[in-house]
């Protein structure tokens, strides 16, 4: 996405993770052996399975629009002189851009969790997330879907291409949710 916005990719892509950790609980408590709870700095599973599937994809977009926004602000750009190579400069320029991403989106993630007592990724997965997939997992949603599908390419649409956006995040959560099943039995 970086790439087809025309800011550097890798930068882009490192940024979308970082936003995406930030917004994400990164503190887990475990029990002991004595049976003390303890908490430790760490992402758990289910912000990188299916619970952060969802918005890990908002999170990702939205970063990089942002990171591609503030690249075109010139005032924003380090200015290096013209014998500094290509990478460097490139380096420099996505400085203050990626920091006022990555601030953007910790200050946004936190003010969320204080406001709801809840983080994103949470509050996605009950509210949007784990809705869509009760319904869509069922005989009856799957047959909406392939009645969409038909629809669409009845009006002259790419049905299965129209969908997808929609259909694939929550078929690619189902999957992650029976990887992690079939490794627990």
């Amino acid at each position: 996405m970086g790439e087809a916005n025309k800011v550097p990719k890798y930068p882009s892509a490192i940024l979308a993770l970082v936003s995406y950790i930030m917004v994400v609980p990164n503190i887990v408590e475990i029990t002991t052996k004595n049976g003390e709870t303890v908490s430790i700095g760490e992402l758990s599973t289910s912000v990188l399975g299916a619970e952060g599937l969802i918005i890990g994809l908002i999170i990702a977009v939205l970063s990089i629009e942002l990171f591609s926004a503030l690249m075109k602000i010139e005032k924003l750009k380090i200015k290096m002189p013209d014998s500094v190579p290509p990478m460097i400069a490139t380096s420099f320029n996505t400085l203050i851009p990626s920091f006022l991403v990555a601030l953007t989106f910790s200050i946004g993630g936190e003010l969320f969790h204080i406001a709801t007592g809840e983080y994103i990724n949470q509050f996605i997965y009950t509210v949007v997330q784990a809705p869509l997939q009760n319904v869509m997992q069922t005989n009856f949603g799957i047959v909406i879907l392939v009645l969409i599908s038909q629809l669409l390419w009845f009006v002259g649409m790419h049905g299965g291409q129209a969908i997808s956006a929609i259909r694939n995040p929550i078929f690619i959560a189902a999957l992650a949710a029976n990887v992690q099943w079939s490794q627990m039995a």
